[in-house]
């Protein structure tokens, strides 16, 4: 059979589609929900942004746009909004009800996990735990960028995309048409700490003080052996 064996269809669109991207501040640290512990403080800029990946997805269809950090603006939070990425290229796709899937910093392995689902099986890949992936695989710390680390949707998100609308109309800063808001947060957040003394200060790259450790005592750590892209919230 011809079907056989062929590539994904490439998408011949005919509107586009924009995202903008939100992350909460306090939602760029890790804590409890009752914040029982202490004040997660505002986003201090250490969270490097180094590509972005969106999907488009409706049944049997997945248009997507992979971007590097010179295709997209931030801007940085003020008290507890939002901080907001918005890439400055529109993706083209079809009208029609459709879900959008956002990536930031994607591992290589997590793109070809999800291109080789294309076009039909995206939100089975989507939803899939990953197995034997390290937190390692998906955080790691730059002494240049700051801290690296893979985020996914946090909720959700559904839009209208209405037929006919230009790039230059879904990327305006004001009044845009078909753009996604879509929250993100991070896919992994975890602190190991090993040491042989009684206590261990924790000090900021300038070596001031933020605060120490005390009564350390030993414990079998705890290791998840998947994870999955989209949230769980149980």
């Amino acid at each position: 059979c011809k079907k056989d064996n062929q590539e994904p269809k490439k998408n011949e669109g005919t509107t586009y589609v924009s995202v903008a991207i939100g992350l909460k501040a306090d939602g760029m640290r890790a804590g409890d929900d009752e914040n029982n512990y202490s004040q997660k403080g505002q986003w201090n800029g250490k969270d490097a942004i180094e590509t972005v990946d969106v999907y488009v997805v409706s049944k049997g269809e997945v248009a997507f746009g992979q971007y590097t950090k010179d295709n997209f603006d931030i801007t940085p939070a003020t008290d507890d909004a939002n901080i907001i990425i918005k890439p400055n290229k529109a993706i083209v796709t079809t009208p029609g009800e459709k879900e959008v899937y956002v990536l930031l910093n994607a591992t290589d392995a997590v793109r070809a996990l999800l291109k080789e689902s294309l076009p039909n099986n995206f939100k089975a890949a989507y939803n899939k735990a990953i197995e034997n992936m390290a937190a390692t695989d998906v955080a790691k710390t730059d002494a240049t960028k700051g801290d690296i680390i893979m985020m996914t949707n946090a909720a959700e998100c559904k839009i209208n995309v209405e037929d006919g609308v230009s790039e230059p109309e879904a990327l305006q800063a004001t009044g845009a048409k078909n753009r996604a808001n879509v929250q993100v947060q991070r896919v992994v957040a975890r602190v190991l700490l090993t040491t042989t003394e009684e206590k261990y200060e924790i000090k900021y790259d300038d070596g001031k003080v933020m605060g120490e450790i005390t009564d350390i005592t030993y414990s079998v750590a705890q290791g998840e052996k998947a994870f999955y892209l989209s949230q769980k919230r149980e």
